[in-house]
């Protein structure tokens, strides 16, 4: 006996369906509701899926269940609360043309996703964001959209749909507030020595806490604007060139709540950091965290190349600065996933310090053009 298995959004639109294909010969055997998620996890989809089968006329005794001539609509309401599912693996499923019209329709719709999340691929990559990072986010987005399949979802949810996995993938620092002793390190031109300031000035604003600035430079000067941001805010200046003058420095700061030190520039041409540098910050003996600074107009293959050069330390945190300069951010966003680098601190101008602050995941959501609707926009 062949089996055959018909689905659509009721029971009585499954039956209908059944009946318009096979007419009086089919039997239903069993019925199953599914629901499953929505777009988005929002909403459910619910369907019915019934399993019936075919007489002939050598079967007569079957005709008992539903009687050719007699069938009504209390035997179809005891079909609804009796049936039970048969075990799949007993029974031998026949592909129904109905079926094939319904996985047509799940092409078309299919297609449809796919149309959507190009257009979307489109505007993240002019946002700057890398071909890995966006794969990441339209895998994701594609399995929501497909849970809530034959339903296709609008171009702004799946642009919410972005946005939303964009945001979850942000991980953002702040332990340079509860932490001692902080290096900020970076390529040339950075922003390193300033964004360093604008933290000490910050932190230097609480009563209570007490900041001392380090610079390690090879010359054993520190740069202009370190020296003009510590004598504004009264903020304790030390100068090291080596481990021994770095320990020094630490020493004579054992009273002070948070320690920021500068360092010196790296040119990305360089195949490591400075050799001098590293043993003196890796030969101290308190625990320092490193926050990298990097511009955000820096192309992403020069982000990844800072990487490598500061390879030597490891990297907690990541400061974005000059946002002011460059429309997009994708690209710092893609290097702090990728490297999994949780993001601190962003620049936005030429106010100090006002124009730092920690980083929130607005910060980054808002800073991305070209979607027709903003997340915190609702």
């Amino acid at each position: 006996m062949n089996y055959i298995t018909i689905q659509a959004k009721t029971y009585e639109e499954a039956l209908k369906k059944a009946r318009h294909q096979y007419g009086d010969r089919l039997r239903i055997l069993s019925r199953k509701d599914i629901t499953k998620p929505g777009f988005m996890g929002l909403g459910h989809v619910d369907s019915c899926e019934i399993t019936c089968f075919l007489t002939g006329e050598e079967e007569k005794p079957v005709e008992r269940i539903i009687p050719e001539e007699k069938e009504d609509p209390s035997l179809i309401k005891r079909f609804e609360n009796e049936a039970k599912t048969p075990n799949p693996d007993k029974l031998s499923s026949v592909t129904t043309e109905l079926v094939e019209e319904e996985e047509t329709d799940n092409t078309e719709a299919v297609s449809a996703i796919e149309e959507l999340l190009s257009d979307v691929t489109a505007v993240l990559l002019k946002n700057d964001f890398t071909s890995y990072y966006i794969k990441f986010l339209m895998d994701k987005v594609r399995e929501q959209a497909m849970r809530a399949l034959p339903d296709v979802p609008s171009k702004t949810d799946i642009e919410t749909a972005v946005l939303d996995q964009i945001a979850g993938t942000i991980k953002i620092s702040k332990e340079t507030v509860s932490s001692r002793i902080t290096a900020f390190v970076g390529p040339e031109g950075s922003g390193k020595s300033t964004t360093l300031g604008k933290v000490a000035l910050t932190l230097a604003k609480n009563p209570d806490t007490k900041v001392g600035v380090i610079s390690l430079h090879k010359e054993g000067v520190s740069t202009d604007i370190v020296s003009r941001i510590c004598q504004a805010g009264s903020i304790p200046l030390l100068e090291a060139t080596d481990v021994s003058s770095l320990n020094a420095a630490l020493s004579n700061f054992s009273g002070m709540t948070h320690i920021l030190i500068d360092t010196e520039g790296q040119k990305l041409s360089q195949s490591s950091s400075d050799k001098s540098m590293v043993s003196a910050l890796k030969g101290v003996s308190e625990k320092i965290r490193y926050s990298l600074v990097l511009p955000a107009s820096m192309k992403y293959s020069d982000m990844d190349a800072a990487s490598v050069l500061f390879y030597p330390f490891e990297i907690n945190s990541l400061s974005v600065t000059c946002t002011d300069r460059t429309l997009t951010i994708g690209n710092a966003v893609s290097f702090s996933y990728e490297k999994k680098i949780p993001m601190e601190f962003i620049s936005f101008g030429k106010s100090i310090p006002k124009d730092l602050k920690t980083i929130t995941v607005s910060d980054v959501i808002n800073r991305i053009k070209g979607f027709t609707r903003s997340l915190f926009s609702r």
